[in-house]
């Protein structure tokens, strides 16, 4: 198998892959990142980067 043939495998991680190969796949650009049209959309489809938060144990609880 060739480095080309590598690069193109999809079980092939992205740090693996030459950049640009990266940013083509991700439809985005180095120097200046998402459109604010894809940007927009995708955060409707995806959501905000966010992780959910866990909701505090009461002090109670904990004796």
């Amino acid at each position: 198998m060739t480095s080309a043939q590598r690069s193109n495998d999809n079980s092939t991680a992205p740090y693996q892959q030459p950049v640009d190969q990266v940013l083509a796949v991700l439809d985005t650009d180095a120097a200046f990142g998402l459109s604010k049209a894809e940007a927009q959309a995708r955060l409707e489809k995806y959501g905000r980067n966010e992780l959910a938060a866990e909701k505090p144990v009461p002090a109670w609880r904990k004796f």
